[in-house]
């Protein structure tokens, strides 16, 4: 984990840390209570609406051992877990469905899934970044796979649901991520001008970080990470001039009708 990027430092470690999608939330929360956990998962939603973040938090949760509404953060397995954050296949294993091919593909299936847990892994986990641009080999695959296995969850993160056959759909439990609402922003991103001590002149500033970063956190920490470099008190028209850096985000402020003067 990069400390120096806030993407790295900010992302939710625990269900309380997301802000947003408060029904994915608890649902994921409930599924871990209730041990009833389904053979697999598919996260689908814009990209930086907090999909990774969700396969990696869902991981620690299913492995914390003293989950009550909330994962722990101080048991052995939570710990171990923070060493590894989305870098180890020891702890699960992990498929960028742009890289699959036919041979790999092969590879995945002649392995029959199995994963070498270091810890005391609940079940078989793999994740399928990417899944809609994947070939249409591996959905036909793993449909399969989907009826018959047991103790072996899979997770699908996808921007797209379009590409996804209706087939494939019904056998797993499909959650989408959405695009916070702005007020639901604001006290996150004040919680995190604090922690860097980043002055900031007003909600009405935060407001339009938001609305210029389209809504999404990892596009809201990304634009505020630019503005701390700069070392100046975060206003609105500041947040305007960096947003007009990112392509295609020139017209946010308009196309929300907030803080358009």
């Amino acid at each position: 984990m990069n400390n120096h990027d806030f993407r790295d430092k900010y992302r939710p470690r625990s269900f309380s840390e997301f802000v947003g999608n408060g029904i994915v939330i608890n649902i994921l929360s409930q599924i871990v209570k209730s041990g009833r956990i389904p053979n697999g998962i598919l996260f689908h939603g814009p990209p930086g609406s907090g999909k990774t973040s969700l396969d990696f938090v869902l991981l620690k949760a299913l492995n914390c051992r003293n989950f009550s509404e909330d994962l722990c953060g101080q048991c052995r397995n939570c710990l171990a877990f923070e060493d590894f954050y989305g870098n180890s296949d020891d702890l699960w294993i992990f498929h960028d469905c742009t890289k699959l091919n036919e041979k790999s593909l092969d590879e995945i299936f002649r392995k029959g899934f199995f994963a070498g847990a270091s810890l005391e892994m609940v079940q078989d986990i793999h994740i399928f970044d990417e899944f809609d641009r994947a070939k249409d080999s591996l959905q036909s695959r793993l449909l399969s796979s989907l009826e018959m296995q047991k103790n072996r969850l899979l997770i699908f993160s996808l921007t797209d649901l379009k590409k996804i056959d209706e087939a494939f759909q019904q056998r797993v439990t499909v959650l989408k991520t959405s695009r916070p609402e702005i007020e639901e922003l604001v006290p996150w991103l004040k919680r995190i001008c604090e922690l860097e001590g980043i002055i900031v002149k007003g909600e009405d500033a935060l407001r339009q970080l938001a609305v210029a970063a389209d809504r999404l956190p990892r596009s809201c920490l990304s634009l505020l990470q630019k503005i701390s470099y700069l070392g100046k008190p975060l206003t609105t028209s500041l947040v305007r001039e960096i947003a007009q850096d990112n392509t295609g985000r020139e017209d946010r402020g308009s196309r929300y009708r907030i803080l358009s003067s």
